[in-house]
């Protein structure tokens, strides 16, 4: 339910019903409490735990926009592997980071990946710096909101265990 702002607000509404003498229902007694302030303190804590599931991946993990090719969520890592800030990586696209396809390619690559709903790969990242990663790809589309998006994973598959 909404407000009379469009705020989304919660309520716990509980119905009882009340008998006449015959055991047949005269009226329903309904208490309605909001819940609003729990409810959104319970989607925080589960938003929060996911954040932290993500950001504790050992893998890059990125949410891809296919109609602009940019990141619009990200994990720690997809950031800081390829030697960028949060702010910077936030203002880059795939073609910025994808040292094999161009970024005809890439755009392609991705309306290819959203027509058939996943890929798996391997190809080359360029860090900040122009150094050259070797990655393996698993990406798939998920909708969000009513909006087609990229979930992708990647790893460099020249790290050992200990990031080197």
């Amino acid at each position: 339910m909404n407000d009379t702002e469009g705020n989304e607000v919660w309520y716990h509404t509980t119905f009882v019903p009340c008998f006449d003498d015959d055991g047949r229902v005269e009226h329903v007694v309904a208490t309605s409490v909001n819940i609003t302030d729990r409810k959104q303190m319970q989607m925080q804590s589960t938003q929060d735990r996911y954040r932290m599931l993500v950001d504790l991946a050992s893998d890059s993990i990125v949410l891809v926009d296919p109609e602009t090719c940019g990141f619009v969520e990200f994990n720690r890592n997809a950031h800081e592997r390829l030697g960028y800030t949060r702010i910077k990586f936030e203002n880059i696209t795939m073609s910025d980071i994808e040292a094999i396809e161009t970024e005809d390619e890439v755009a392609a690559h991705i309306a290819a990946v959203v027509h058939r709903g996943n890929d798996e790969f391997q190809t080359k990242h360029r860090s900040s710096d122009g150094k050259v990663h070797d990655v393996h790809v698993k990406t798939a589309t998920i909708s969000i909101g009513g909006k087609t998006l990229l979930l992708s994973t990647w790893n460099d598959i020249n790290v050992n265990d200990n990031g080197d």
